[in-house]
C-alpha cells in the first residue's frame, strides 16, 4: 500500500519539491542552536537595517539584529505550536472515535454531529468574513 502511494507522489514534482522544502525547514528547526549564525536577540547598534552581506545573508532589522537567525529560530517555534496543534487534535480525535465507536447508536450519531458542525465552522467564519 505504501508503495503505491509513494509511486503517485514521486510523479507529481511539485508534490516532491514540497516536501523537500518541509523537510529542509524542520530540520532547520530542530537544528537551530548549531544552524543559526548569530544569537536572534542580541541587539547590534553597529548593524541597524544594514543590506544582506558576507556577514548576514539577510540584512539586520531595526535594532541589529541578524534576520537569518531570527528567521531559523521562528521556524523552530513554529513547528513547536504546529506539532502541538496537531498532538491536541489526534487526542481530540482518538478520544471521541473511541467514545462513539465503543457505545455506538445514539452516542454515536449524537458525536457524529457534534464533528460535523466542528467541521463546519472555520468555514462558516471563513464565509462570513469574505
Amino acid at each position: 500500500m505504501f508503495k503505491i502511494i509513494w509511486q503517485r507522489f514521486k510523479r507529481n514534482k511539485l508534490s516532491v519539491i514540497g516536501l523537500c522544502i518541509v523537510i529542509i525547514l524542520s530540520i532547520m528547526a530542530i537544528f537551530a542552536p548549531l544552524i543559526a549564525p548569530y544569537e536572534p536577540t542580541k541587539i547590534n547598534v553597529h548593524n541597524i537595517l544594514s543590506p544582506p552581506d558576507k556577514n548576514h545573508i539577510f540584512g539586520t532589522d531595526e535594532l541589529g539584529r541578524d534576520l537569518l537567525s531570527r528567521m531559523i529560530w521562528g521556524a523552530r517555534a513554529s513547528l513547536k505550536v504546529g506539532l502541538l496543534a496537531v498532538s491536541i487534535a489526534i487526542s481530540i480525535g482518538i478520544l471521541i472515535g473511541s467514545f462513539a465507536g465503543y457505545y455506538g447508536g445514539k452516542v454515536d450519531a449524537l458525536l457524529m454531529r457534534f464533528v460535523d458542525i466542528m467541521l463546519a465552522f472555520p468555514t462558516f467564519f471563513l464565509i462570513l468574513a469574505v
